[in-house]
């Protein structure tokens, strides 16, 4: 029993220590925390407040602490628990010997000094400035003060019992932040915000834990910075005002030109400033009024791009820049959205995410000549005037600045054009055609251009300056003749002289001058130029010899100027159309037209011609008298500085015209001969052929009866032979015939195939000739010196090439050898050849070689057979396909021939 006395003795004390602590740091410290109705045991009812505190205080912590009790054995407990309850006792004496109070009158005062604590607390509670609240461990309000209720415009009845959440939503991170509070005896403290109906709010909140009735709870107080962060966000403000003026004015001091100012004074609104955006536009003065953008910087977003911007004074002109422009104050757009002056404008602002702006209007002395545009992506950017009068004063000192540019650019531009004026006229001088000049009336030349001294083909001007004007005269007495008629009139222009040139040749020049008088009367100075027309007078000559030849011309000669309208013709002109120069000066040439040429032509010509280039064509026209005549015209446009007449060169070619038509009559009769006799051989040639393949047919049945009763002779079988070859004989001819005749006719069908030449053709046809050439013992080869033997070309038409020129090879080579070669030649191309060492041909008779139906022997006695159509058709049969062939031959040694093959 002692022992659980003994050990309850120090939580009696600790009960008080939690009392005392509590109302302790209320007293001292003057926190708004809450004042609990905790139950402090025994000791606490026993002693008064004042007791316990100075017990607590001097005797109980300090030894608490020192003695760490916390970490002592049972025994030291036991030891404390004696001395503290003989230290109590002690005090308990002491109190009741010096108390002048009973103990009932303690209790009554203890009683007396709770209820004003109270009334205290509630007092400060329900009036201090700050917003408390007490939530339970869910959030919920238990109690608020009247301060609470009156910034949230809501009675304290309906907000207790309510969560924090239904008061001002709230991120979770900050929900947790307060939550965990409760498992910590610890308090956090930070900003929010919190929208209300006077406006946005800024909110500093210290959340501490606290007990009530023995359970957790949360007291939060609330205080209002909105004031102080004002306050603090208005002192920032005009800092960056202020460096952004500082910096711009450090700007306008170096700047050497107006673009590079401009840029530089929008990039520091936007770096150094920390606005989002901002540009600057100069005003038009035309009917448009548009605001131009020279420069921005910072997040344009595509508004300049995507807005026009106008002053005019109607709904256009309904936007921030506009407003300052016509108006000459600042403007000042704090709510994009909300905002109702600039409807058109605001749109495009909040899509470029432009929340507040101000334009700042930029003047000269008598008006607005741009402005100065700050935007922000806040909204309320511009709400102190403190920081305006600061933008207002930078806006100031821009246009102070880019009216200084300007003037300076003025003054050197004026400097320039000065300097540029006296170039010019230096240059001027130096470098005018004319002979410019100034000389005394005696003839003393003062100054001259480098144009002067060349027209008299002087080598320097001080050649010229040494000399007197009367000796360039040519002829020296027209000197005072020039210098009688200046003196009356005053002035000479265009006055025609002879002077003599350096090299003693005669000039022709014509002069403007002036003369200069003194007071007396007198010439004292002449100023003037002249320049050359020697060249002039000789064109002039040139010219008249020229009209004389255009009067005398074979040719009809027509001028007409840009329109047509006729302005000159010669004399042969009136001689071929009967119109004389006066009936026809100022008309069209259309009085010329027959009416027989189509008038696409006519369309062409002025096409042509007023493109400036020459058009050559035919018209037949008509004469006055109405007779019809072909002429042959060049029309050529006249270019002076442009297009200003049309000079046409006209040749009669009637009688030319009707010898044309006579010869094409004459030709196209020749060609129906030719075709006439081409579709006779045709039809020849299949009435011969049938009959002769039918006798061929016949000899051979006849043939192999005779064979088979065993009757055989000499005499037959040389009968038989000279039927079979000169029933070939007939059907080559007459194959070589038809053949000539398609060509001739064009009713060959020309079908190119890609092949290759040896195995596709040349191999088959040595061995149809290689029988024939081994029967006449003759050497005959095919060789073949290339693998690329690939071409494209009409199978049948080369066949019947390497068949002919084989045959002939074999039929004009009595012995000796014949060789085909395949290779490539030089230029990479297919070529075959045929060699043989027959008995060539004459040199006299190579130019008829390819002539159809010649031959190098002529009449029945000749040596060889044949119609003189192979080489012929071979030659043709070439041309067909592109093929080169090229003879080379020696009467008495052989021939070689050569064909090349395309591609």
């Amino acid at each position: 029993m002692l022992t659980t006395i003994i050990l309850k003795i120090p939580n009696i004390f600790f009960d008080i220590s939690s009392l005392l602590s509590v109302s302790y740091k209320y007293i001292h410290n003057n926190s708004i925390i809450c004042f609990p109705n905790i139950s402090a045991g025994p000791a606490a009812e026993l002693f008064g407040y004042n007791a316990i505190c100075s017990t607590l205080t001097y005797l109980y912590v300090p030894y608490f602490r020192l003695l760490n009790i916390h970490e002592a054995n049972l025994l030291s407990i036991i030891i404390l628990s004696i001395i503290f309850t003989v230290l109590v006792g002690l005090g308990f004496f002491t109190f009741l010997k010096n108390s002048k109070l009973n103990l009932y009158q303690r209790f009554r005062q203890l009683d007396t000094d709770r209820q004003l604590l109270t009334q205290n607390f509630e007092h400060i509670f329900n009036n201090t400035s700050e917003i408390v609240l007490y939530l339970d461990e869910r959030l919920n309000i238990i109690d608020i003060n009247a301060r609470a209720a009156k910034i949230l415009n809501v009675s304290k009845e309906d907000l207790i019992g309510k969560n924090i959440r239904q008061i001002k939503p709230t991120p979770e991170e900050e929900i947790e932040r307060i939550r965990k509070i409760l498992n910590r005896r610890n308090s956090i403290l930070f900003e929010t915000s919190l929208q209300t109906e006077r406006g946005l709010i800024n909110l500093e909140i210290n959340a501490i834990q606290t007990f009530t009735d023995g359970k957790k709870i949360l007291m939060i107080i609330v205080r209002d910075i909105t004031d102080k962060k004002n306050f603090s966000q208005k002192i920032e403000n005009l800092n960056r005002a202020l460096k952004i003026l500082s910096e711009c004015n450090r700007s306008l001091v170096k700047a050497k030109d107006e673009k590079t100012l401009i840029k530089e004074i929008c990039n520091l609104i936007v770096e150094k400033g920390g606005y989002n955006f901002s540009w600057i536009g100069y005003t038009e003065e035309d009917q448009n009024k548009m605001i131009v953008p020279a420069e921005f910087a910072g997040a344009e977003n595509g508004l300049l791009s995507n807005y026009t911007f106008t002053w005019k004074d109607d709904q256009a002109g309904n936007n921030p820049a506009g407003i300052a422009v016509l108006t000459g104050k600042s403007f000042i757009c704090n709510d994009s959205i909300t905002n109702n002056l600039c409807e058109n404008w605001k749109s495009e602002a909040a899509k470029s995410g432009i929340a507040s702006t101000i334009a700042l209007p930029l003047m000269n002395s008598s008006k607005t000549f741009g402005v100065l545009n700050i935007c922000s992506n806040k909204p309320n950017a511009f709400t102190s005037s403190e920081e305006i009068e600061i933008l207002e004063e930078l806006a100031g000192d821009l246009a102070y600045g880019i009216n200084a540019l300007r003037e300076q650019e003025k003054q050197r531009r004026i400097s320039l054009q000065l300097e540029e004026s006296e170039e010019r006229y230096r240059n001027f001088f130096n470098d005018d055609l004319t002979g410019d000049f100034i000389s005394t009336a005696d003839g003393k030349i003062l100054v001259c251009n480098p144009a002067f001294v060349k027209i008299l083909r002087y080598s320097s001007a001080d050649e010229l300056l040494n000399k007197n004007a009367s000796e360039i005269y040519y002829d020296r007495s027209k000197r005072d003749d020039f210098l009688k008629e200046l003196k009356e009139k005053g002035r000479l222009e265009f006055y025609e002289i002879d002077l003599i040139a350096a090299d003693g040749s005669k000039i022709t020049v014509v002069e403007n001058v002036l003369a200069r008088f003194n007071a007396h009367g007198e010439i004292y100075e002449i100023v003037g130029y002249l320049f050359d027309i020697t060249a002039k007078k000789e064109a002039e000559k040139q010219l008249v010899l020229l009209s004389k030849a255009v009067e005398q011309s074979p040719a009809t000669i027509m001028i007409t100027d840009q329109n047509g309208a006729i302005e000159y013709v010669n004399p042969k002109f009136e001689e071929i159309t009967g119109y004389s120069s006066e009936e026809v000066l100022g008309k069209d040439p259309r009085i010329l037209r027959s009416g027989l040429t189509p008038p696409d032509q006519y369309k062409e010509m002025w096409s042509v011609i007023l493109s400036g280039k020459l058009w050559r064509g035919e018209f037949l026209n008509k004469t006055k008298h109405g007779a019809y005549y072909w002429e042959d015209a060049a029309i050529v446009p006249i270019i002076n500085g442009g297009l200003t007449h049309f000079l046409a060169i006209k040749e009669d070619i009637t009688a030319r015209k009707k010898m044309t038509v006579e010869l094409i009559e004459a030709k196209e009769k020749a060609e129906k001969s030719d075709r006439l006799k081409s579709e006779f051989l045709a039809q020849i040639s299949h009435e011969i052929r049938t009959p002769l393949h039918a006798m061929l047919n016949l000899s051979s049945i006849i043939k192999e009866e005779v064979e088979e009763t065993n009757f055989q002779s000499d005499i037959l079988d040389r009968c038989f032979s000279g039927i079979r070859i000169s029933s070939k004989r007939i059907i080559r001819t007459v194959d070589m015939i038809v053949n000539m005749s398609q060509l001739q006719t064009g009713n060959y069908s020309y079908s190119p195939k890609h092949l290759n030449l040896y195995d596709d053709l040349l191999a088959q046809i040595y061995l149809e000739f290689k029988t024939i050439a081994d029967d006449l013992r003759l050497n005959f080869s095919l060789e073949k010196l290339t693998d690329e033997l690939n071409t494209t070309v009409d199978d049948y038409s080369v066949i019947q090439i390497f068949n002919q020129l084989i045959d002939n090879a074999i039929k004009f080579t009595p012995q000796g050898k014949i060789t085909i070669r395949l290779f490539r030649d030089h230029s990479s191309k297919l070529t075959a050849q045929i060699e043989d060492t027959g008995i060539g041909i004459a040199e006299n008779y190579m130019p008829h070689l390819f002539t159809p139906f010649s031959q190098e022997e002529q009449g029945y006695s000749r040596s060889y057979d044949g119609n003189g159509l192979g080489l012929a058709l071979v030659k043709k049969y070439c041309d067909l396909n592109n093929i080169q062939i090229d003879v080379k031959s020696k009467k008495g040694i052989g021939t070689t021939i050569t064909l090349t093959f395309p591609g």
